[in-house]
């Protein structure tokens, strides 16, 4: 039973996420958990390797695509790309000539890599309804108390920013992210910058469309979009491909980044002591910008924790 007060195509960040399969910078993950990080990166990327490979892998959302990632600096840059350079396809550092005509970028360092691209208005549909068609049943309802679940053997909360109350989680903070789609079919490569700041060039090239952002709004879960700021984000991104100059603007909007400080959540909560029923209860949320990419390797860890516990419960 999959139970949300938003589903697909409304939800705050998935529908509207830029959707490039990338890693997590270094505060989406916590202290010490760089392998799981790898882990879960490793995960995903098998799972969207296989739809993309399938017969039915036109029909996903699934995009693969060679680009640019311009790395970030100072104490962001400390992880480096190094330690997922074998998960992306032919990483290399591009040299000097390569970078004249990314010279918007000046002294970043900057690689190139292929990798893939998910449309979240067409993967999320595709889930929901290979969810159905498996049995699953879906209720469009808020919860405001994991105790209102008291019936259920097994929770598992993704409420990503919902759980700040839901289960008091003050390390959650959302972030706004506001992204432009412009009809430009002769972009063929993506460029993503990295880094904290408040305004970022990226680019995204899908099947219908180019996605142009974009923002890094602390603490701003508005929906709605500011005009100043989506004409920044074009003459920004027109800057680095002046060809965008001629392309059809089509729809903007915002998401909001489900953010939290320390990295993604992702563990079993103990019972309270004496009790003897208790649901299990296991946490997965926090994934910030990158819940795409950490998506399936994460839903592994979360299946072998239940079944981890439903064998113990046999013993």
């Amino acid at each position: 039973t999959l139970i949300a007060d938003r589903f697909t195509p409304n939800t705050l960040a998935s529908d509207r996420a830029g959707g490039l399969f990338m890693p997590p910078m270094i505060d989406h993950v916590a202290p010490g958990d760089m392998p799981k990080a790898r882990q879960w990166l490793s995960g995903s990327l098998k799972h969207f390797d296989k739809l993309y490979n399938s017969e039915g892998g036109g029909k996903v959302g699934l995009n693969f695509v060679s680009g640019y990632y311009v790395k970030p600096t100072g104490e962001e840059a400390e992880v480096g790309p190094t330690w997922w350079k074998d998960l992306v396809t032919g990483y290399r550092n591009l040299d000097e000539d390569e970078m004249k005509w990314l010279s918007y970028f000046k002294e970043k360092e900057t690689i190139h890599c292929g990798t893939y691209i998910i449309n979240g208005r067409e993967y999320l549909p595709w889930l929901m309804n290979k969810f159905i068609k498996s049995g699953g049943i879906t209720v469009k309802k808020k919860i405001h108390s994991l105790s209102e679940l008291h019936s259920f053997d097994i929770i598992v909360n993704c409420t990503g920013l919902g759980a700040r109350e839901l289960v008091n989680d003050s390390k959650l903070y959302p972030t706004r992210g506001q992204l432009v789609s412009v009809k430009a079919p002769w972009i063929k490569q993506w460029i993503d910058e990295i880094g904290h700041i408040p305004r970022r060039v990226y680019i995204f090239p899908r099947p219908n469309d180019v996605i142009l952002g974009a923002t890094n709004e602390k603490d701003n879960e508005d929906l709605d979009t500011d005009p100043v700021e989506i004409q920044r984000i074009i003459n920004r991104c027109q800057t680095v491909m002046p060809s965008l100059a001629n392309a059809e603007i089509q729809e903007s909007w915002a998401g909001v980044r489900p953010m939290r400080k320390g990295g993604v959540r992702l563990e079993k909560e103990e019972p309270p002591p004496g009790v003897i029923r208790h649901p299990i209860i296991i946490h997965c949320y926090g994934h910030g910008s990158y819940g795409i990419s950490l998506s399936w390797g994460c839903a592994e860890e979360v299946v072998g924790i239940i079944r981890q516990c439903i064998y113990k419960s046999k013993l």
